[in-house]
């Protein structure tokens, strides 16, 4: 595609190509694919901008393990090329722009050259500089296309009114399966990077963490979880559904076990009993349990999901930190690889994962209005705030 684009550009002397990659591969080009290729051609790709859905630097390892089709590296991509005739670089050809975005397996698709062109356009004629006009209209057609749904027979027309739609939350789309998460971590993306990786974690990840810092944590800890499984016991309490009584059944049970690995950190069972609770303990226990008290089912079920979500992310942003060429995590020999392991491990993988759906059904099934999906956020966020004390306070000693 970038030879083609230069090729067009040289042969008819334009200004500017914008070669569309939809059509081309039908989903057989993989994100690894476009990375390896802009590493062996850097001087060819000038610029390579990839759709923020498919990074993994904004602390969202939890979504892309709870949805493996949409793993980065492995998942397919569609790639469009802008190839600048008239800005010529040092070797005199023409500066090229890659846009990726996910591959949508949709059959309305009906339309599309025509939607990408109409939109550009309008972006050029706002004034908008070309590659930003060619973002912008390839994130149009993108949604439109994810927005659509069948019409007829054969390919159908993509959803052009979807932005128009007076809804506060995305559906789920292939490329963003659980956009309600996505969100609540995106509302307030600077304080969920000082939770997940707070520098409680980052010694931990070295193994420099003081012993006495940890069991300090691991105390606390044993006491919030009791906070922690009253609050999913308050949650069955509130639901209808055999399926949610198990869900609180399982959670509980879950917490049961996680108490046994505090009780295996050399820490005697009574001492545990009799420590006294910390102010940060005490408070984020109180907080949740009186959000069940006085809320619905939907503003707990935020509440608690705020530390599973957030462990399970510490211990995958660890395990994925540990993986690269002279990493600054060190597993082996670490004493706390034990911790490290339960965190990233099947078992609470998978807890993380039925927390992030049990999340997106629960507003799939009952839309929120913007004053309550207002509210999920300011759980959400001082939830975020009490879990960032609870590692100051292990820090802090206090």
């Amino acid at each position: 595609m970038l030879r083609a684009s230069r090729e067009l550009c040289a042969a008819l002397g334009l200004r500017a190509v914008l070669l569309k990659g939809g059509h081309l591969a039908r989903g057989r080009t993989r994100l690894a694919d476009v990375e390896a290729a802009a590493a062996r051609e850097a001087l060819e790709m000038h610029r390579v901008v990839i759709d923020g859905m498919l990074l993994r630097d904004a602390n969202m390892e939890i979504l892309f393990q709870a949805a493996p089709a949409t793993a980065v590296g492995d998942v397919p991509v569609v790639v469009d090329v802008l190839c600048e005739g008239g800005d010529r670089d040092e070797r005199g050809t023409g500066k090229c722009t890659v846009f990726v975005r996910p591959f949508l397996d949709s059959g309305s698709t009906h339309g599309t050259g025509c939607t990408l062109s109409a939109a550009l356009a309008c972006g050029l004629a706002r004034g908008e500089p070309l590659v930003e006009a060619v973002k912008l209209a390839t994130m149009y057609t993108h949604e439109c296309i994810a927005a659509s749904f069948p019409v007829g027979s054969g390919h159908g027309p993509l959803n052009h009114m979807h932005s128009l739609l007076p809804r506060v939350l995305p559906r789920p789309t292939q490329s963003d399966p659980y956009p309600l998460v996505r969100m609540l971590i995106c509302s307030n993306a600077g304080l969920w990077k000082q939770y997940v990786e707070h520098d409680f974690i980052k010694q931990l990840g070295k193994g420099t963490l003081s012993r006495e810092r940890f069991i300090h944590f691991i105390k606390q800890g044993y006491l919030y979880l009791k906070y922690y499984a009253r609050a999913n016991g308050l949650l069955a309490s509130k639901s209808l559904a055999y399926s949610d009584f198990a869900a609180g059944a399982e959670m509980i049970l879950a917490i049961v076990k996680e108490r046994e690995m505090h009780v295996s950190w050399g820490v005697d069972l009574s001492e545990l009993e009799n420590t006294p609770e910390s102010p940060p303990c005490t408070a984020y226990g109180a907080y949740i349990i009186d959000i069940g008290l006085q809320g619905d089912t939907a503003s707990l079920l935020m509440a608690l999901a705020v530390c599973l979500l957030g462990y399970g992310e510490v211990g995958l942003w660890l395990q994925r930190e540990a993986k690269r060429p002279q990493s600054w995590v060190q597993i082996e020999n670490n004493p706390y690889r034990k911790w490290i392991e339960n965190c990233s491990g099947v078992d609470y993988q998978s807890a993380v994962k039925a927390g992030i759906e049990r999340v997106e059904a629960l507003a799939l099934d009952d839309p929120p209005s913007p004053k309550k999906l207002a509210r999920w956020k300011e759980i959400w966020g001082r939830c975020m705030c009490f879990e960032k004390r609870f590692w100051d306070m292990a820090m802090d000693l206090s």
